[in-house]
């Protein structure tokens, strides 16, 4: 695993400057914009459409002989809730970063507020990889 997120737009990337100097980019004067280097946003596969927020989990394959990262095979990811129901989050998005590295991406748009812990059944390779995050989500209006 490379990355939890959870949030708007901006805070869906791999790689990407901090969101605090994303926002003060945004707020200086297009002169100083045009004299500055801009900062990178990073490199996502998805992210949630305006006035939404999502968790994304990226995660690679690292080969262990040259450490580069890459996509790798993979199967339907499903995620089960407190309550125990599971929800079916397709295939994990691929997509390559701006370095040639290979990433994949759950994604799970407006997650549930009611499950404390969100867990995660994904096939990878030919085994099966299960894990548990805290729900960024829980209890949130």
């Amino acid at each position: 695993m490379v990355k939890i997120c959870y949030g708007p737009a901006e805070v869906h990337r791999i790689g990407g400057s901090p969101r605090a100097v994303l926002r003060l980019w945004g707020c200086l004067p297009r002169s100083w914009q045009d004299r500055l280097p801009a900062p990178t946003y990073g490199d996502t596969g998805l992210s949630p459409g305006t006035n939404r927020n999502a968790l994304s989990v990226y995660w690679t394959w690292i080969d262990p002989i040259t450490g580069k990262y890459y996509i790798g095979p993979s199967g339907d990811v499903s995620m089960t809730m407190d309550s125990g129901e599971q929800v079916n989050l397709k295939w994990p998005y691929p997509f390559d970063d701006i370095n040639g590295d290979g990433y994949r991406q759950i994604f799970v748009d407006e997650p549930s507020r009611d499950s404390r812990f969100l867990r995660f059944h994904v096939p990878v390779e030919h085994e099966a990889v299960d894990f548990s995050i805290a729900n960024p989500a829980f209890g949130k209006p």
